[in-house]
């Protein structure tokens, strides 16, 4: 009954696969399903002893050298001894880099390459348009990256690729060394080689200055994706999933609730002092603090007065009671609204959050876990700078695999039928009480009929 179970579970479309999509998570975080899961994940290393597991990791990290030579063999000496693609060295190395545990020890070891780049890029001083050699590599390490990420949404679909929050982090890091990329290309086409005045040297720097800004944010976004290898640990699982979706409140927050209030206060309040400005006698009998003067200094003050960050200063209009009146409500509105009751309902959200995950937090974990599997059954398993001679290698594969899995369904459907066909005509003699060769069938005219429908 178990292995019946086992098999309903991983046939392809089957129970297991379709929780994982449609996130039932009691049903996936099930010992049956875990147990399914950690084998699919670690693939030929799940019942291996220590020696095993060795000879497998080194395989693994000897990929590059070995491979190729593999697939000179299926070339020059296998095609001669009429040896199918799918049986050859070549293919059975290619299955085993294809497991999902070794492919997202490959995207971990990409990752941490990114980051050193990217962390020795930050770290060097931006003085010449001319870019370094260090840059250059962080550049290519990008495009490789990018090959990656283009290669998990063509296999995941856009939708299913999105919804992982770490896919969203791995795209906007790609886009922003992308943007500083060409940033710097463009900077060091127009002043290399150029004898710069005063003023076009110092425009240069500025924009170096900017593309500081944009490495400076990478780093930022990037280094947070370390934390999706500390999600697989017990330990920091169930913490660092209930982080994630305490990040997803805040930005619902600021974006949606937040931000409608800061804007709404600081249009109001600045149309009123603006008004005031423009029709008020000569402008002196009003008290503007620093805090107020210009639209993009309200709401930066606004803003930070929410969280308590800077004291909201008072706006007096002499001879004028109505409109010290009216901004002072406004304002006290605003201290109201966003500061005590939409902070306490934030708080209230991140509670709620955190208590929800900690009553189900082996439950969440094991879905996250197994999301990790479903993410990384396709994944790419070359190093960098690899990529861009595997990835035909891997397209290659997956289209023979996928011609491989047709192959044998279909040979199975074939045997299936055969099978079905062979106890009718067993049925339609017994019942016909006739007393026939078996393999005599087709010329009865009764079963020519029934027969047809086998071909």
């Amino acid at each position: 009954k178990q292995w019946y179970q086992r098999r309903v579970a991983i046939t392809a479309g089957g129970l297991l696969k379709k929780a994982i999509d449609e996130r039932k998570k009691r049903f996936v975080a099930h010992a049956f399903s875990q147990q399914i899961i950690q084998e699919d994940w670690q693939g030929e290393l799940t019942y291996k002893v220590l020696f095993g597991k060795v000879k497998i990791w080194i395989r693994f990290v000897l990929s590059p050298v070995v491979l190729p030579l593999f697939l000179l063999q299926y070339l020059f000496i296998d095609r001669f001894r009429k040896v199918a693609l799918l049986d050859s060295n070549a293919a059975r190395h290619m299955r085993l880099l294809f497991t999902p545990v070794l492919c997202f020890a490959t995207d971990m070891m990409n990752y941490f390459v990114l980051l050193g780049l990217l962390l020795v890029t930050c770290l060097l001083p931006q003085t010449t348009p001319t870019p370094d050699p260090v840059e250059v590599v962080l550049w290519v390490s990008v495009l490789s990256r990018i090959l990656v990420e283009l290669d998990q949404m063509h296999q995941q679909g856009l939708w299913r690729y999105f919804s992982n929050f770490w896919n969203f982090i791995d795209v906007t890091t790609c886009t922003i060394l992308t943007v500083s990329a060409i940033y710097k290309m463009s900077v060091w086409g127009i002043y290399a080689g150029k004898v710069l005045t005063t003023p076009d040297e110092l425009q240069m720097k500025y924009h170096l200055l900017y593309i500081t800004y944009l490495y400076g944010f990478a780093e930022f976004v990037l280094i947070m994706r370390w934390l999706n290898l500390l999600e697989v640990t017990t330990g920091f699982g169930p913490l660092l999933i209930a982080l994630r979706y305490m990040l997803l409140d805040v930005f619902k927050f600021v974006t949606v609730i937040l931000l409608t209030c800061v804007v709404g206060a600081t249009i109001a309040v600045y149309s009123i002092i603006n008004n005031i400005q423009e029709l008020d006698f000569s402008a002196q009998n009003v008290t503007i603090p620093d805090e107020f003067n210009g639209v993009q200094t309200l709401i930066t003050s606004i803003a930070w007065t929410t969280f308590g960050l800077l004291e909201m200063p008072g706006v007096d209009v002499v001879n004028d009671s109505t409109s010290t009146t009216v901004i002072h409500v406004l304002v006290l509105v605003y201290v109201l609204v966003a500061c005590v009751m939409m902070l306490n309902m934030l708080i209230a959200m991140l509670n709620n959050t955190y208590e929800k995950i900690q009553e189900n937090c082996d439950i969440e974990w094991k879905y996250a876990r197994s999301e990790l599997l479903k993410e990384y059954r396709n994944g790419q398993p070359f190093m960098f700078p690899f990529h861009f001679l595997m990835l035909p290698v891997t397209a290659w594969f997956r289209v023979s695999l996928s011609q491989e899995k047709k192959r044998m369904l279909d040979e199975e459907r074939e045997r299936e039928r055969n099978a079905l066909f062979d106890k009718l005509g067993e049925r339609y003699l017994t019942m016909r009480n006739l007393n026939c060769n078996f393999n005599d069938m087709d010329k009865l005219q009764g079963w020519k009929h029934l027969s047809f429908m086998r071909r």
